[in-house]
């Protein structure tokens, strides 16, 4: 996603991340990677909850609710056109196939 920022951004959309791990852990990576886009962090699950990712078998001893990987489309209303979700914390959606899922609403 990062790579491609710009391309979400001609075309009208932004990029926002959201993960379970404490903050400073996101802040770190965003400034490692040069994030063009927030990094938030839900350290107590609600908005992975709220979105159905919560993922009940990955680290059982976690201190922290593990999501789904998931990528979403929402339209300026917050409503979801589009979801890809996945069960494999490895396999995230292209950002090539969200950009052409984006222009094609």
């Amino acid at each position: 996603m990062q790579a491609r920022h710009e391309d979400f951004r001609g075309a009208n959309a932004d990029v926002v991340a959201i993960s379970s791990s404490p903050w400073e852990k996101h802040a770190e990576l965003a400034r490692r990677i040069g994030a063009a886009f927030p990094i938030l962090s839900d350290p107590e699950g609600a908005v992975i909850k709220s979105y159905g990712l919560l993922h009940p078998g990955a680290l059982p001893f976690a201190e922290f609710p593990i999501a789904r990987p998931a990528e979403f489309i929402l339209d300026a209303g917050g409503v979801i056109r589009k979801r890809f979700l996945t069960e494999n914390w490895r396999v995230r959606e292209r950002a090539e196939h969200l950009l052409e899922e984006l222009l094609g609403i």
